[in-house]
């Protein structure tokens, strides 16, 4: 039975894929711990409180026959939390001094997003230096990251691009 044929660009696409995989879990697990700890701020409680006690007055205003404006462009505290986050995700390589307490907290994601995207950029290379796609899945499988088995994955098993070594 012959094998089936592989091309350079599928193999490209299963590392991209299952790096994709890995960074999003990856910025998933921090962006709950960067929630978790700006939610546990005293400050960020005396926020909180603040914001319901304006939507409050803005229900008032509302009800006076002003308008629902003012209430609708009252922001929620989790807008809030995405807008640090997005900020501290752009901002992270040249922070500002205000910037110091969230990004400490991120360090250790950024590390870990850094060796997932050095180790895509592994695979893509030897991807690249490969004579074919089967040669290409040959050499990632070596490297520690199995196509053929990824291939012929249940759907719900995700590969960890962290065995693949190497890096810039």
């Amino acid at each position: 039975m012959a094998k089936p044929y592989i091309s350079k660009q599928k193999v490209r696409d299963f590392v991209s894929r299952v790096s994709s995989e890995k960074t999003d879990a990856i910025e998933k697990e921090y962006e709950a711990l960067l929630t978790k700890e700006i939610k546990s701020l005293d400050a960020f409680k005396r926020l909180e409180e603040a914001l319901f006690e304006a939507r409050k007055a803005a229900m008032e205003i509302k009800r006076a026959g002003f308008g629902d404006s003012v209430l609708y462009s009252m922001p929620a505290s989790e807008f809030l939390i995405d807008r640090m986050i997005s900020r501290c995700k752009s901002c992270y390589h040249e922070m500002p001094k205000e910037w110091t307490a969230i990004c400490e907290l991120l360090k250790p994601f950024v590390e870990r997003l850094s060796k997932v995207r050095n180790a895509r950029q592994s695979a893509y290379r030897i991807i690249d230096e490969a004579q074919t796609g089967r040669a290409a899945a040959d050499a990632l499988r070596e490297a520690g990251l199995d196509y053929y088995t990824w291939e012929n994955r249940k759907p719900e098993m995700v590969l960890d691009l962290s065995a693949l070594k190497g890096g810039d």
